[in-house]
This record gives structure tokens, C-alpha cells and sequence, in this order.
């Protein structure tokens, strides 16, 4: 399981843009978003490059990745 740190997320809305792009990429990634901490927890083979660009182009910013 990686943790995400995300910037720009702040509604229901930025969850289900996120969820998607992730999910678009692989179909059965897990993903658990916090909106309070600007973080999401995924459980996923995407390489961190994909993962960043898919979040990008949904206007957010990956701005780390770590194992937990």
C-alpha cells in the first residue's frame, strides 16, 4: 500500500476525479481519499510516473509518494 499526498483536493467532487483517473488506469485499484488531510491510501501496480501523470490531468498535484 502506498500513501499519496495530493494537492488541490476539496470536495466530493476532487474524490470521484481522482478515483476515476486512478481507476482508469487500473480497474481494481483500491483508493481511499482523505479530503482533511489531503492524502489517499492505494492499493495498486501503477508505477508513480502514470499514477502522477493521470492526476494531472485532472488539474490535482501528486506531491509524494510512500510505502506504508
Amino acid at each position: 500500500m502506498r500513501e499519496l499526498k495530493i494537492e488541490g483536493m476539496t470536495c466530493g467532487h476532487c474524490v470521484s476525479a481522482i478515483k476515476s483517473a486512478v481507476q482508469s488506469l487500473d480497474r481494481n485499484a483500491k483508493i481511499e481519499i482523505d479530503l482533511k488531510t489531503g492524502s489517499a491510501k492505494l492499493e495498486s501496480g501503477i508505477d508513480d510516473i502514470s499514477l502522477a501523470d493521470a492526476i494531472k490531468q485532472e488539474g490535482y498535484v501528486l506531491t509524494s509518494v510512500r510505502e506504508v
